[in-house]
């Protein structure tokens, strides 16, 4: 496979950066949260929230874009290299993208569906599946607000992990998640700098 992207969405709470570090965080070329970009610190303080909402989605497609441009890249250069040296493409594991983010509505990720279509456009090998992560440990407020994601929205495939059981053991875990987060897209803490 070329290229991969996958959506990890739910409501607040629900398990998602559990469910990416414990199923998805060793094989991602990169992880991409939302939620780093909505902290309130990257805004200048005259942002008003709902302003910074929708910016914050903007932020996190674009990084997106350039995330799967550039992996796309480095995969098409490794294939051609393999090719030349004789090697067998089918044996490179290709690329995977991962976004966290709560994308409680369908309109909210219909948006990032067309822009991550749009870098594949000519690819075959590249696919954008959703993990859908709801239980009834996330806010409840969200989950009665949740739309489950379907493959009409334009996903390749969607799985809806109702629960899971961690396997790594919890310190460890901790540490995988913690790492995830303190990736730092924001120059300097903030996007207006």
């Amino acid at each position: 496979m070329l290229m991969r992207v996958v959506l990890v969405c739910g409501p607040s709470g629900s398990g998602k950066s559990t469910y990416i570090a414990e199923n998805l965080y060793r094989d991602a070329v990169d992880v991409i949260d939302l939620y780093q970009f909505q902290e309130m610190k990257s805004y200048p303080s005259g942002i008003h929230g709902v302003l910074m909402v929708r910016l914050s989605y903007a932020f996190l497609e674009d990084a997106v874009v350039a995330a799967v441009q550039k992996h796309i890249l480095l995969e098409t250069e490794k294939r051609r290299q393999r090719a030349q040296q004789g090697g067998a493409i089918s044996s490179l594991p290709g690329g995977l993208v991962v976004i966290e983010g709560t994308y409680v509505k369908a309109r909210r990720r219909a948006d990032l569906i067309q822009d991550v279509k749009t870098v594949f456009d000519g690819y075959e090998d590249c696919v954008f599946e959703c993990v859908c992560v709801i239980n009834s440990r996330g806010n409840k407020f969200m989950r009665a607000d949740f739309e489950i994601p379907t493959v009409e929205e334009g996903f390749d495939k969607v799985t809806v992990v109702e629960d899971f059981e961690t396997e790594t053991p919890i310190p460890d875990l901790q540490q995988i998640v913690d790492a995830q987060k303190s990736i730092d897209r924001i120059k300097d803490g903030c996007f207006f700098e």
